[in-house]
C-alpha cells in the first residue's frame, strides 16, 4: 500500500542524514584528536612527564569523551524526534490514498471559491386580503353573499357567437372565462348532436334583475316557494357572471330546462372537463339549500369540476374538504381530461392587509383564488406542458 512506500521512503531519507551525522561525527572527533596529546603518535619526549600531567591528560580527555557523547545523544533525540514526526504526518495521507484506492487517478484540485447561495424552494405571492372574494371558486349562497367586487370580466355574451346555442336575450351578460369555456363545451355538443338546439337562458344577472325575479317568484307562490328556486338579491350565483342557465328547444318550438335524458344527457355528463359542474344536484339539497335545477351550471374551472365529479361533493362539501391540504403537507391531485397534472392547497388567510401565500419556487402555471370563505385555493399546474399553458 501507500503508506508502507510512504515509511520506506522516509527511513530510506533518514539513512542519508544518519551518515552525513555519523561522518560530523567522526569529523568532530578528529579535531578533538588534533588536541589530544595522548591520541598523537609516540615521540619521546624530551623531558618525561610527571603523575601531575598525566592525571590532567586524562581529566581532559574524559571531558572531551562526555561532551561528544552527550553531544551524540541529542542529536540523535532530535533525529528520532523529526522522524516520527515526519510518519505521523504521512500516516493520515497513507489512510486517505487507502480509501481512495478506487478512485481515478487523476488528480482533482479543489480552489477556493465563493460559497454558493442555496436555490429556494419557495416563492411567497403577494395578494391583498381582499382578493378572498375574488375567481372562479367564490362560494354563494344564502350564508355567504355574492361579494360585491368578485372579480368577473363581464362582456355581453352576443361578443363571442357561437353556432351551438342561441341567446334567450341579445343583452345577456357573462364573465369572459366563463363564455370562452361553454362555446368550446357547448361546441364539442353541437359537433356531436347538431339536431340539438340549446339555449342560453340566464347568465349574469343584476341586483335589480335578482330582485325582479325574485319578487316574481314571491307573487306566483309566497315567500316560502320563492325561496325554492330564486335566492334572494345578494346571495344568487348568476351575480357573479360565473353561473349559466341552460335550455333546450322542444319540437313545438317552446324552450325548457336542460333535460339529462337522450342526447342531452351528453352536456351535463361532460360539463366537468370544460370547468362546469351542476350547481344544485338532486341528492345535495339539504347541502347547497337550493332545489335540484337540471339546467344551472357553474363554472369553477377544469381540476376542481373533475375533482367534485369524482368526489361526488356538491361546491360546499368541495370548498370544505380542499381546506385539509396545505403547502407544506398534502396537496390534492388532480388528472384533466388531457392528461394535464393538478396540485390544489389551501392557505388560511391571515387578518394581514397583505397575504404571502406560497407556491412551490420556479412555479409559473398557477392560479390564486378566493372562495369567498376564509382563504384561498392554489391551484398549480404541475405536467411537462405547464410552461407553454401559463
Amino acid at each position: 500500500m501507500k503508506w508502507i512506500s510512504a515509511l520506506f521512503y522516509t527511513l530510506f531519507e533518514m539513512s542519508y542524514i544518519i551518515s552525513a551525522i555519523r561522518s560530523f561525527v567522526f569529523w568532530l572527533k578528529g579535531s578533538y584528536k588534533g588536541n589530544d596529546i595522548m591520541n598523537q603518535p609516540y615521540q619521546r619526549p624530551r623531558k618525561p612527564l610527571s603523575r601531575a600531567q598525566i592525571a590532567e591528560l586524562k581529566r581532559k580527555r574524559r571531558r572531551q569523551r562526555w561532551i561528544f557523547r552527550t553531544f551524540a545523544l541529542l542529536l540523535l533525540i532530535v533525529v528520532i524526534t523529526v522522524a516520527v514526526l515526519a510518519v505521523r504526518s504521512l500516516l493520515p495521507a497513507a489512510e486517505d490514498d487507502t480509501i481512495g484506492e478506487h478512485r481515478p487517478e487523476t488528480l482533482t484540485q479543489t480552489l477556493p471559491h465563493e460559497e454558493e447561495e442555496e436555490t429556494p424552494s419557495t416563492t411567497y405571492i403577494s395578494v391583498p386580503r381582499s382578493a378572498i372574494h375574488e375567481g372562479n371558486l367564490i362560494l354563494v349562497n344564502r350564508t355567504y353573499a355574492c361579494p360585491e367586487s368578485h372579480g368577473a370580466e363581464l362582456v355581453a355574451a352576443s361578443s363571442l357567437p357561437s353556432d351551438a346555442y342561441t341567446l334567450n336575450e341579445d343583452s345577456l351578460s357573462i364573465d369572459s372565462t366563463t363564455l370562452s369555456a361553454l362555446n368550446e363545451w357547448l361546441g364539442a355538443f353541437h359537433q356531436l348532436y347538431p339536431e340539438c338546439e340549446l339555449v342560453l337562458r340566464e347568465a349574469y344577472r343584476t341586483a335589480e334583475q335578482q330582485q325582479s325575479m325574485y319578487d316574481y317568484y314571491v307573487r306566483l307562490g309566497g315567500k316560502d316557494y320563492a325561496d325554492q328556486y330564486v335566492n334572494p338579491v345578494g346571495y344568487s350565483e348568476h351575480q357573479t357572471g360565473l353561473a349559466v342557465d341552460i335550455n333546450y328547444r322542444l319540437a313545438n318550438g317552446k324552450i325548457a330546462g336542460l333535460t339529462t335524458e337522450g342526447n342531452y344527457a351528453w352536456v351535463t355528463e361532460n360539463a366537468p372537463n370544460y370547468g362546469f359542474i351542476l350547481r344544485y344536484p338532486a341528492d345535495k339539497v339539504a347541502l347547497t339549500g337550493a332545489s335540484y335545477e337540471s339546467w344551472h351550471f357553474r363554472y369553477v374551472g377544469v381540476p376542481h369540476a373533475i375533482a367534485m365529479k369524482e368526489l361526488d361533493y356538491c361546491m360546499e362539501q368541495y370548498i370544505d374538504y380542499v381546506t385539509l391540504f396545505s403547502y407544506d403537507s398534502n396537496h390534492l391531485k388532480v388528472s384533466g381530461p388531457g392528461g394535464e397534472q393538478y396540485e390544489i392547497y389551501y392557505y388560511q388567510a391571515t387578518e394581514d392587509e397583505q397575504q404571502q401565500v406560497p407556491i412551490p419556487y420556479g412555479t409559473t402555471n398557477y392560479t390564486i383564488e378566493g372562495d369567498n370563505v376564509q382563504g384561498f385555493v392554489v391551484t398549480i399546474r404541475t405536467d411537462a406542458g405547464a410552461a407553454s399553458n401559463a
